[in-house]
């Protein structure tokens, strides 16, 4: 359709979209090496980063030294600049789920929603949890103690694929 002009926009724009887009578009690349000017591509696909930067809550999942399973909703929110999930909030650093993941560094990440019905959707990460002291810059309300989570394997489901068509990486 060359030559014929586009549509004219409304002057109402939703900024959210238009900042998700924005930031999946520039996190999807990070810079190892200014002089060799090499790019690499995220683990996480442009999709995956505009969903996860939409939402507030997920859940960690962590293993205690007996082997028991402890899962929890967490605030997190998404590092561009180093493609890793950051965990942290409130009391953190005093609770079990911080410990959990201190001993052992495992830890599984999921974030889910249904938009609507039968529309399932969400990312699970599953990678190794670095303890860090760096809670209140990113939030200042926080605890200083923080997990960041360093992705080793990434399924999603209704976000690249169909509802009920998970896909599954390593990274």
């Amino acid at each position: 359709m060359a030559g014929r002009p586009l549509p004219a926009r409304s002057p109402v724009v939703n900024i959210v979209e238009v900042v998700l887009v924005r930031v999946a578009r520039l996190c999807s690349y990070r810079r190892h090496s200014p002089q060799k000017r090499r790019v690499e591509l995220s683990v996480f696909t442009p999709a995956e980063i505009t969903y996860l930067v939409s939402q507030r809550l997920g859940r960690l999942a962590t293993v205690d030294a007996e082997g028991d399973p402890h899962v929890v909703p967490v605030r997190f929110r998404y590092n561009p600049a180093l493609d890793t999930i950051d965990v942290g909030g409130r009391f953190f650093g005093r609770s079990k789920k911080f410990r959990d993941a201190q001993q052992d560094g495992r830890v599984a990440f999921v974030v889910d929603d249904a938009p609507g019905p039968g529309h399932p959707r969400g990312i699970e990460v599953r990678g190794r949890a670095e303890p860090l002291n760096e809670g209140q810059l990113i939030w200042p309300d926080a605890d200083p103690e923080m997990l960041r989570i360093r992705p080793t394997r990434i399924a999603s489901w209704g976000i690249d694929t169909a509802p009920y068509a998970p896909s599954g990486r390593a990274v």
